[in-house]
């Protein structure tokens, strides 16, 4: 059995359907406490976002994801203003004014505001690559790495430059080029 429960997230029109007790039918839109929600089985994602169909163990994650849909960033930054979705996401945000870097190399000693830094940054002493192109079997150490090379395949060039409207494959190559504008290189 579900209900439909209607998000009580500040302003939120989008509504979810979560485990339903006595009998009642999705069609009948019915708000029930978190409290009363929260006797889930362990293992189980019984929360289902109605926009997109993911589903989820806590409703509270639930809440949090459907401000991907809704746009709310309810954590502001007090240095420059900028908003999150998530409080996790400020506090991280919050190194670059600070310049705290807490992840650092055991290799090399470079320091990483972020963990995921870190991690790729490991890659390069590793030698892992662990993304593989269907197309041609290259393996890259980065996922963005892949998407930028799959675009070898298939012709598309996103990039494009303000000032000729050629197209690239990816950033680094548009700054490249664009550097040949400004006489730096050939282009």
């Amino acid at each position: 059995n579900y209900l439909i429960l209607y998000c009580d997230i500040k302003y939120c029109k989008y509504k979810y359907r979560s485990p339903g007790v006595g009998g009642s039918s999705p069609e009948e839109p019915i708000r029930r406490s978190i409290s009363e929600l929260m006797g889930e089985a362990p293992g189980e994602r019984p929360h289902l976002c109605l926009e997109c169909g993911k589903t989820f163990r806590l409703i509270s994650s639930l809440k949090k994801h459907l401000r991907i849909h809704t746009g709310e960033k309810p954590y502001p930054c007090t240095v420059c203003g900028r908003r999150f979705r998530e409080s996790g996401a400020l506090k991280t945000h919050l190194r670059i004014h600070t310049g705290e870097k807490p992840y650092s190399c055991s290799d090399c000693g470079t320091q990483f505001r972020h963990l995921d830094g870190l991690r790729k940054h490991r890659r390069t002493h590793t030698g892992e690559k662990p993304y593989v192109c269907s197309v041609c079997g290259k393996r890259l150490s980065r996922l963005q790495h892949l998407k930028h090379h799959q675009r070898i395949h298939t012709g598309e060039r996103p990039c494009c430059c303000p000032l000729c409207h050629r197209g690239f494959k990816d950033p680094a190559s548009l700054r490249k080029h664009l550097r040949a504008h400004q006489g730096d290189a050939h282009p």
